[in-house]
């Protein structure tokens, strides 16, 4: 991929589809075929007869979390070296792969945010005529609750507000990064 790329991807919400290999004992996906059909372009797919549209289907288990950050995380870091602000969600049900695919610290297939902050600390490196500040903070949407997983004994849930800089989480514990190795010790504080 291109730093082009990288660098242009667009500013607007992109939703992204990964589909996680069935677990031993779950149904065979031999025997399911019929119930959804990803489209030769990985970019629709159809649950019984009715269309779904994303920016992208991953689909099966030769899918690495790398694969996801080239074409979701390394993007929204792009753009962040632009001046804007940059999010990445995840959403599904308990066992669908989500901390697996954002905050797998397996080195053999690491998540999309290490993978994002290796980016980012690479590309500040790289940037020597720039003076860079990287605060990191880490909150969850839990039953319903935005909860601050730097201060998980904190029983306020936080609030989200709005200001001229942007918006803000008051109360939020947020940590200055020096580095990648520093924000891999903060993120197993």
């Amino acid at each position: 991929m291109s730093d082009e790329k990288e660098d242009s991807g667009p500013n607007r919400i992109m939703v992204f589809l990964r589909i996680r290999p069935p677990k031993k004992g779950e149904i065979n996906p031999p025997e399911t075929d019929f119930l959804m059909q990803i489209e030769d372009d990985n970019k629709s797919l159809s649950v019984e007869g009715k269309p779904y549209n994303f920016d992208r289907v991953f689909d099966g288990p030769g899918v690495r979390n790398e694969d996801m950050y080239l074409e979701v995380g390394k993007p929204v870091s792009g753009n962040i070296f632009k001046g804007f602000w940059g999010t990445m969600m995840v959403y599904g049900q308990t066992g669908t792969g989500k901390s697996f695919t954002m905050c797998n610290f397996d080195k053999s297939n690491l998540g999309i945010i290490p993978l994002t902050m290796k980016g980012i600390f690479d590309r500040i490196e790289e940037e020597t005529d720039r003076t860079y500040t990287v605060n990191f903070s880490f909150i969850q949407i839990y039953r319903d609750k935005l909860q601050d997983l730097f201060n998980p004994h904190c029983k306020d849930e936080l609030k989200v507000t709005r200001n001229k800089a942007g918006v803000d989480f008051p109360g939020i514990k947020e940590h200055k990064c020096n580095d990648y190795d520093h924000f891999e010790e903060l993120y197993y504080e």
